[in-house]
């Protein structure tokens, strides 16, 4: 594995990452921030990119595997929108709203990764590279 291949493909996800917060952005400054607020929460970019990117480095079972940690994933990150709703609803500094709901987001995440670690959940070993499929021209 070339340091140039690792470079280019962190540049060209940093790309498509970059343009998809300076939408949100743009959405947020001039159509509407409850749309962009919904497109957050209800469009699938992220988890659609991983799970794509997943099958197509390391083949169907590993991208299986990816989309329920995704799943379970989700519940936590519907906990901390869930804290920032109400607390802002009962009209809570911004800054405790935040720091509360990244808070226990973290400490879901932290239990988890104990509950695997405890049950040797986390020695997934990596199947082999799908090398049929390739992602770009950069990728070998």
């Amino acid at each position: 594995m070339k340091i140039s291949n690792i470079i280019l493909d962190f540049l060209k996800n940093f790309c498509i990452g970059g343009t998809i917060i300076g939408l949100y952005s743009l959405v947020i400054k001039y159509i509407s921030p409850v749309f962009a607020g919904h497109m957050s929460g209800s469009l699938p970019l992220v988890f659609s990119y991983v799970v794509a990117s997943t099958y197509f480095i390391y083949g169907y079972e590993k991208a299986q595997k990816t989309a329920m940690v995704g799943f379970r994933g989700g519940f936590f990150w519907l906990s901390y929108a869930f804290i920032i709703f109400i607390m802002l609803k009962y009209e809570q500094n911004i800054i405790l709203t935040f720091c509360m709901a990244l808070s226990v987001f973290v400490l879901m995440n932290y239990l988890l990764y104990m509950y695997y670690k405890h049950n040797n959940l986390l020695k997934d070993k990596l199947p082999k590279m799908n090398k049929y499929i390739k992602l770009s021209r950069y990728s070998k």
